[in-house]
Parts: C-alpha cells; structure tokens; sequence
C-alpha cells in the first residue's frame, strides 16, 4: 500500500532516525583491532596497530588516480562514517607484495567498491602520506596492491580498505583498516548490512541519487533486490517507510516539501512491486528537520514502522 499521507507518528520515527544518524560511537574491545579474523602472512610482524575511539567520516578511493586541481589524487571519492581500526604488517625480504596482497585478498569478499595494482594505484606517496598517514608505506610505485570491499563481521558491516607495498628496504608492508560503519551506514547493497542496520535501530540510510526526471539512478534496482532480501529478515507485520529529506534550495518550502513527497512516493511504488504482501509507503518531509542533512543536498531513509497493536 503506497501512501503519501502523513501518519501521526510519522515525526517521531523520523527524530529516531536523525538521532540514530548523529548518535557518536563508543569503541568496545570487539571494534578495537583491526582484522581480527584474519590471517596475516607467514613471517608477518605487526608493525604499527591503532584505533580511533569516536566515529568520523572517511574518505574510501573508489576510482583511477588523475591529475586534479594540479595534484596526482583519486578521480572519485566516498564517504562513509564510522570507527576506523587498523593495523600494519612488515614482512621481511624475499617476499614479495604480491604474494602477501593474494593471501590477504583471499580472505575478503570478491565484490570490491575499487581495486588496483602498480602505477594505476598512483603514487606510494599519496597513501602513505595522505591517505593512511603512515610513512612506512612509502615504496616502490610498481608494487603496490589496493582494495576497498565491504563485508559482514560480528560487530557490524566492515569497509575494509587494504593497502600492500614493497619499501626500498625490500621489506613489504601491508596496512589493514577496517571501518566499523555507524548504524545508519549501508555497507553498498549488501542485505546482511541492510538486515543489521533496520533489525538493530530501525532505520538504514540509502545510497540513492535522483535524475532530472525525480527517477532514481540505475544503481536503484541492485538496491531493489537487497532491500526484498533483507526485508525477509523482518518481522511479517512490519512496515517500511522511505523517507525523504530535501533542502530548500531556492525553490521555497512547498515546492521542496512537494519533489520530496514525489521521490518518496517513486521509491515505494518500486518496492510495493517487490513486496506486494508487506506494506510500503513514502513519506517525503522536505526540510522539516535540517540537522538530518548536514551538509547535503538530500537524503533517504528507510524505516521499519510497527503497527499500532
């Protein structure tokens, strides 16, 4: 059942929601190693090991490297937020980085945000320096190895960015870090992430973009399915909600309130498809709640909504 009329509890679901988005992490013992279910290299020293206590947005290179405002840096970026754990491994001589990046890779998912090797991953100096800010990564440009995957842990959903390199010393390193992402965080469109997120808060944060046209992007349909998987994870009386935030960019408060009802309304249409024996609806808010943007433009959630009993 698609519906635009606003429901009395509406408000409040959606304060939950932007207090479940701002809520600051606590680090437990679990969040505080990095890899820790995974095994390093034979001969593997650990050489640096660190975590930051307070969740931060972080910035995953997910795109080639290129020449952009006079600097060699990745062409695209995302953003995620989370509790960054990581860990560095130093191997000694006579191996190589390519061997330690394959035994590491293997243990991760195969789906990857991004993944490089060599000279495609730019220049040593960028991660070392900028990215990881570790200046024992600094090595040979022809022997790097880099991956950024997403992955189900028993804390959470993970994004995991791996970096291996061979320093002029010969030794390799490899730099581990994993992103314990905040509750509200979509590891992609992974439905163990969905699951997690709408089962544990009741609310997950979409990755979806509009056209022109209020259509949502063509990623919308991968998004689609792991929403139906997950949604079998819920209870059977459950209501999902999309809820769309829109700042008013000049177009005044109705007209805002209206192409967010509107975004609202194409988003459960296409779900309702999906799942025509659970109950979907979109309720489009505008900017009734501004600190729910931040800094962006817009935004979509999803909501698991109990009926009254």
């Amino acid at each position: 059942m698609v519906s635009l009329k606003y429901p009395q509890c509406l408000l409040a679901a959606v304060l939950h929601a932007a207090v479940m988005l701002s809520a600051p992490g606590v680090v437990t013992a679990a969040d505080a190693s990095a890899a820790a279910r995974i095994e390093p290299f034979t001969g593997a020293e650990v050489a640096f090991e660190s975590a930051i206590e307070r969740s931060r947005i972080h910035a995953i290179p997910v795109d080639r490297f290129a020449r952009v405002d006079g600097f060699m840096q990745p062409r695209m970026t995302r953003e995620v937020e989370g509790r960054k754990s990581s860990i560095t491994w130093r191997h000694p001589r006579g191996v190589t980085s390519e061997a330690v990046y394959r035994h590491l890779r293997a243990q991760l998912p195969e789906d990857a945000w991004y993944e490089c090797r060599s000279r495609d991953c730019g220049a040593s100096t960028h991660w070392a320096h900028r990215q990881f800010e570790v200046s024992a990564l600094h090595g040979a440009d022809d022997s790097q190895f880099y991956v950024a995957v997403p992955r189900a842990t028993p804390e959470g959903p993970v994004l995991t960015m791996l970096y291996v390199v061979q320093r002029g010393t010969r030794e390799v390193m490899a730099h581990f870090v994993d992103i314990l992402l905040d509750p509200s965080e979509l590891a992609q469109t992974d439905p163990d992430a969905l699951a997690s997120a709408l089962l544990d808060t009741g609310v997950a944060r979409l990755p979806i973009e509009f056209d022109a046209s209020d259509e949502p992007d063509g990623e919308f349909d991968r998004l689609l399915e792991a929403l139906a998987e997950a949604s079998a994870r819920l209870p059977d009386d459950a209501e999902l909600w999309f809820v769309v935030h829109l700042r008013d960019g000049g177009l005044g408060s109705d007209a805002t309130l209206d192409v967010s009802e509107r975004r609202a309304a194409q988003l459960a249409e296409r779900l309702q498809e999906r799942l025509p024996e659970r109950t979907v609806s979109g309720h489009g808010v505008g900017a009734l709640i501004p600190g729910v943007l931040r800094d962006e433009g817009a935004l979509v959630q999803l909501v698991v909504q109990q009926p009254p009993s």
